[in-house]
């Protein structure tokens, strides 16, 4: 069960950081372009400010359940300090279940949500036509495997937030 817990933490982080990697790559080139056009007088391409609040959707939400994963998400350590072991570990267990419930409610929602423009076919009509469901799709994703994340640390034996405490949290 192990090996299976590291390939997935391995193709996880792999991917969420080589998929949000390129979003930001492709962001910040399309926006120096864009801007290097427009200081040169040539027209800029039509497409840069959809792409990249597309891109940035995607950047988001891709990189969140490796967050998640490495304690990089938002903590108030002053609170956590302050207990004793074991009540650092149940407001550990509790937060960590708790930020499971909340991503599983955003996951629901941006499902139900993509299913409904989905069967009526709606489109989000810029300089760049996308199915609208593609972009709840996103939002599903990122929340789910976050839900994930969360709840692995909210049910393991061990205590993941000693190991972290050492970074000092965020």
């Amino acid at each position: 069960m192990a090996s299976i817990a590291k390939t997935y933490d391995t193709v996880s982080d792999a991917c969420c950081v080589g998929l949000s990697g390129a979003a930001l790559v492709f962001t910040c080139v399309s926006v120096l372009y864009d801007v290097g056009a427009r200081a040169s007088g040539l027209q800029p391409p039509i497409w840069t400010s959809a792409a990249t609040e597309y891109a940035m959707l995607l950047l988001t939400m891709a990189i969140a359940p490796y967050l998640v994963r490495h304690h990089g998400h938002v903590r108030i350590e002053i609170l956590n300090r302050t207990l004793p072991a074991v009540g650092q570990k149940l407001l550990h267990r509790g937060v960590s279940l708790m930020g499971c419930g909340v991503c599983m409610v955003i996951f629901v929602i941006a499902m139900r949500m993509g299913i409904d423009v989905h069967s009526r076919g709606e489109l989000d009509i810029r300089s760049i036509e996308m199915p609208r469901w593609v972009l709840f799709a996103a939002i599903a994703a990122g929340f789910g495997l976050c839900a994930v994340e969360f709840l692995r640390q909210g049910l393991s034996p061990a205590n993941d937030a000693e190991a972290h405490d050492a970074t000092g949290g965020l």
